[in-house]
């Protein structure tokens, strides 16, 4: 009885988790789109004229960003895996977007708030930076109790 009814629990638990995995995935460029403008309104103070343009810019960016993860998608899936030129081409588009999109930001944003803008690029490029550094760490890693024996 009491495994039926930790099995039970444990696999709502699994399902639950899952569903919130799939939710977080699904969203659209516009609700991104939004997510992003709600918190640099709130980080940065921006006025209507800028929140206009800026929901604008990343909107587009979006889009871009959508229509290369379909091509990246579809070339993955055709099973074949992309040359170094390939590879090489792939990064040189990525930053090529970054570019026009800090250069569209450093247009539209104040000089201070560009500045705050870039930190907070930073902050996000360093935790994302820390959590691949976790990942590589425990990807080969024997875990205490069994190095102990």
């Amino acid at each position: 009885m009491k495994n039926l009814l930790l099995a039970v629990i444990l696999s709502l638990g699994i399902s639950t988790y899952a569903q919130q995995n799939q939710e977080r995935q699904k969203k659209s460029p516009e609700e991104r789109t939004e997510k992003q403008i709600e918190n640099l309104t709130k980080d940065l103070a921006l006025n209507q004229k800028q929140i206009g343009q800026v929901k604008q810019l990343l909107f587009d960016q979006e889009k871009k960003r959508e229509e290369l993860k379909a091509s990246f998608k579809a070339r993955r899936t055709e099973g074949a895996k992309p040359t170094v030129e390939e590879r090489a081409e792939m990064k040189k588009i990525i930053q090529e977007n970054q570019n026009t999109l800090k250069s569209s930001m450093k247009t539209i944003l104040t000089a201070d708030q560009y500045v705050k803008w870039e930190q907070k690029l930073e902050e996000r490029k360093e935790k994302m930076m820390e959590r691949m550094g976790d990942r590589r760490k425990n990807k080969g890693a024997v875990p205490e109790k069994m190095e102990e024996k």
